[in-house]
């Protein structure tokens, strides 16, 4: 249905960001990164293909400032946002920004602290700023 969507309408960006949504629950990271990226050239400030690829490239030890841009886009237009947030505290946490990571992690947290990697990231920053041993 979303590939004839993409066939019949090849500039509307919603079908290619349900497609990265699926290949992204199937597992299958090449396809939903190859989907999300065309959702981003049509919709650049699309914040849930904007944090994917953000948090995909500090996965993958890739372009850090890049991922920050990327994950502060996000955040622009869905401000609050705890994966944002999160995504947002890992590329300062990886740029070496641990306060700014910190503020992050815990705003996050705040808001949804039933996710068990937002305390695991916040105590990687904690650690590296040396108040956990």
């Amino acid at each position: 249905m979303y590939k004839e969507a993409v066939r019949i309408n090849p500039r509307l960006y919603q079908p290619y960001l349900k497609l990265a949504l699926l290949y992204q629950g199937k597992g299958d990271r090449i396809k939903a990164i190859e989907y999300y990226k065309k959702t981003v050239s049509l919709n650049p400030k699309e914040p849930i293909s904007n944090n994917f690829l953000a948090y995909d490239i500090l996965e993958h030890k890739g372009d850090l400032k890049k991922a920050l841009i990327m994950a502060k886009t996000a955040n622009s237009v869905l401000p609050g946002s705890p994966a944002i947030l999160d995504t947002l505290g890992l590329a300062y946490f990886y740029l070496g920004d641990y306060d700014q990571a910190v503020m992050h992690f815990l705003e996050a947290y705040d808001r949804n602290p039933h996710n068990p990697i937002i305390p695991y990231h916040m105590a990687l920053a904690y650690h590296k700023m040396g108040r956990l041993k």
